[in-house]
Formats: C-alpha cells, structure tokens, sequence
C-alpha cells in the first residue's frame, strides 16, 4: 500500500482523455457536441472500444506519426484500423479532415492511441517503481524483507 501519488492514471483518465479528443475533433461540428451526442460517444468508448482496445496492434496500417495535439491539419486519416461512433446528427456533412464519413466519427487507432490511451497507461510503470521505493525506503533492512517475502511467496506456492 502507498500514498496517493495524485497522478492522472486510471480508466477516468482514459475516459477524459477520449471525451477531449471527441471535443478538439468536432470544434467545428458543433452540432455532434451536445450532452446527448457526446454522452453516446463516452458510452460506446467505455462499454466498447476502451475494453476491447489492443494497443499498437490496432493503428493504422501506415504508422504515420504527427506531432503536436490533434487538429484538422494533423489527424492522419488513412487506411486502417479505424475505431467509428456513431453521431446522432447525420445532417451534419461528411468531413474527411476530422473522421466524419456517413454519419460516424472515424478515429484511427494510431490516433486514439497516441492522444488517450498512451499518456495514462505510460504512467502506470513509473508510479509502480515511485511506490515500491517509496515502500522499501521505510524500512529498515530492505533487504530482509524481499527475501522474507520471497520464501513467503515460494511457501505459499507450494
């Protein structure tokens, strides 16, 4: 058991994440933004996509890479693994610069990748490590207690 670090990791921070990218996508598409459109979007993206999401195996099959935060201009529309949501406001027009075909946002893996799902699980392995030496620092002989969690460990193996 630790502190709270106070650090952004978990599955709320892929959802906030998602919903900010959803945002900074359809900034010019105001009309998938409202509570009901958005709402679906955060609902597909946890019941669905966030659970079945595979990582790098999923981006898109160019591998392109854009630096800097989503933008029309940068948002790597190719073919692919593409993750589609479906928008309630279908009369809104196609826009091909932001994923908006047929009346679904299309959000390419690469994309979703990079802007959710990368910055929160990357901080899972640095917060394990600033724990564990946060755990080992107050004791006395550290030492002592891996190999006594070790032979506790091999006992209960057994």
């Amino acid at each position: 058991m630790c502190a709270r670090s106070g650090a952004n990791c978990g599955s709320l921070f892929l959802d906030l994440r998602f919903r900010e990218l959803v945002r900074t996508l359809l900034t010019d598409h105001p009309a998938h933004l409202d509570a009901a459109s958005l709402a679906y979007f955060m609902h597909s993206f946890c019941e669905t996509e966030k659970i079945m999401y595979r990582g790098e195996e999923q981006d898109s099959a160019s591998n392109s890479v854009v630096l800097g935060p989503p933008s029309i201009d940068t948002v790597p529309f190719c073919p692919g693994f593409m993750f589609n949501f479906t928008c309630f406001n279908v009369e809104d027009p196609d826009d091909p610069r932001v994923g908006l075909f047929n009346g679904e946002l299309s959000i390419p893996g690469n994309l979703l990748r990079r802007e959710v799902f990368d910055p929160v699980v990357n901080q899972v392995p640095y917060l394990f490590l600033l724990c564990f030496a946060h755990a080992f620092s107050s004791w006395e002989h550290p030492v002592l207690h891996v190999l006594n969690l070790r032979c506790q460990c091999r006992h209960l193996g057994s």
